[in-house]
């Protein structure tokens, strides 16, 4: 078993033992506010410089009902890999709980398809996640998988506008550094593969496929971003 499969079976572990260790305890909903909803549907604003036409024609009635989701299963919150570790005896263990709360239960797994310094592709993550589920006999896997990409695919529009704050406020900044520090993605690099994952998760669903192509422009656009960076990090002075 890989590090990417060590790290989301450990979130189903974690859920499962959360289902009976704390039936009887009242954990905090998370995402309850209309007002939080909001803040995810209005994330669609960063692609307006991209794609203004498209991101208009969104359901966004549709997609609130599917988004404002029942609160039924724990939640780590911010499943980072800033937050994972690798013990001594090669288990993966995740830490830093105090966001931790009741949701779906998928948000967990979009927050790592969404962490734009993960370097496993969107489409390998879904796989795995889904194959997780039906080993683990999950009673309705497509529709658990419609809810990950649709979410998924707002809260990496949250990321980027993240990122784009980030960027606005403390510029660009290495790679090897964000990862060190665990910061916020704000190298041109992490921003297109945040971008790349999101247009798959946006082409799982016909409610959110018309993001597609505003992430493909946004991807391209800071793959120019890139190349420029790395050309002025070439010319500056040691």
């Amino acid at each position: 078993m890989n590090h990417t499969e060590k790290a989301i079976n450990a979130i189903f572990a974690i859920q499962r033992s959360a289902r009976t260790a704390l039936e009887n305890v009242p954990v905090p909903p998370l995402g309850a506010a209309p007002a939080w909803i909001d803040g995810l549907l209005d994330a669609t604003h960063v692609l307006q410089g991209f794609d203004s036409d498209r991101v208009q024609h969104l359901d966004r009635e549709t997609l609130r009902g599917i988004l404002d989701h029942s609160p039924k299963q724990f939640l780590k919150w911010d499943c980072r890999a800033g937050n994972a570790a690798i013990s001594d005896d090669g288990n993966l263990c995740w830490f830093d709980f105090e966001y931790c709360g009741m949701r779906h239960g998928a948000e967990d797994f979009a927050w790592l398809i969404g962490d734009e310094s993960w370097p496993v592709d969107a489409k390998t993550m879904f796989g795995i996640v889904e194959a997780c589920l039906r080993n683990d006999g999950h009673t309705d896997v497509d529709s658990y998988m419609h809810y990950l990409a649709i979410y998924s695919t707002f809260h990496m529009l949250q990321r980027l506008a993240l990122i784009n704050a980030e960027v606005d406020r403390r510029g660009w900044r290495g790679m090897k550094k964000i990862i060190e520090r665990d910061d916020v993605g704000r190298h041109p690099v992490f921003a297109a593969m945040l971008c790349r994952n999101a247009m798959y998760s946006a082409s799982l669903s016909p409610l959110t496929a018309p993001l597609r192509r505003g992430f493909k422009r946004a991807a391209n656009w800071h793959d120019k971003q890139a190349v420029k960076l790395k050309m002025r990090s070439k010319n500056t002075p040691a």
